[in-house]
């Protein structure tokens, strides 16, 4: 395969990813207590990490992920989501690596330990700088200790999803890069 026929794909996997997140976090949510949401966005930047890489995580949690905060009214977290998801989706692909046969242990720590610093992300964000910028809209410590119990739940769940998803796609022998 030619060069620009590598950089076409890559263009294509990288859209497709974005959309992809866009969709699990915006058609597939579970109401929060506090008025947000639980979403399953994050098994797709899992996914897109360990089978694209870290770069293509990167960009499919950020721009997926605040893509659909925009699309689903709520602007004020767009900022914060586009570097928190998007830092979860480079951890996830740097601890994974883009190794063919890595063990599930080390897809499941890299899910895991993204999922962590999603949570650890919000938390700040919320307490620190949407409490600033957003008291007026309930941001602050009361806030972000409300949102752990969802936070911590979605990322659980999709870390735990993620892994499976993952071995499948891989067992299929589908190569993506």
């Amino acid at each position: 395969m030619g060069k620009s026929n590598h950089i076409i794909k890559s263009i294509v996997y990288t859209a497709l990813s974005i959309a992809m997140v866009t969709i699990l976090t915006v058609v597939i949510r579970i109401p929060s207590v506090r008025g947000g949401y639980v979403n399953f966005g994050d098994i797709m930047i899992f996914v897109t990490a360990v089978m694209l890489g870290k770069r293509t995580g990167f960009l499919a949690g950020s721009f997926g992920s605040a893509l659909a905060d925009l699309l689903s009214g709520y602007p004020e977290y767009a900022i914060a989501t586009f570097i928190i998801k998007g830092i979860e989706g480079l951890l996830c692909g740097t601890i994974a690596g883009r190794r063919e046969n890595a063990p599930v242990s080390r897809l499941s720590v890299a899910a895991a330990f993204s999922a962590l610093w999603m949570v650890a992300g919000y938390f700040l964000f919320e307490y620190t700088i949407g409490g600033y910028l957003f008291a007026n809209k309930g941001f602050g410590i009361t806030m972000a200790v409300a949102d752990l119990p969802g936070n911590l739940v979605q990322g659980a769940v999709c870390a735990v999803v993620a892994v499976p998803f993952i071995l499948a796609i891989k067992k299929t022998g589908i190569k993506l890069n």
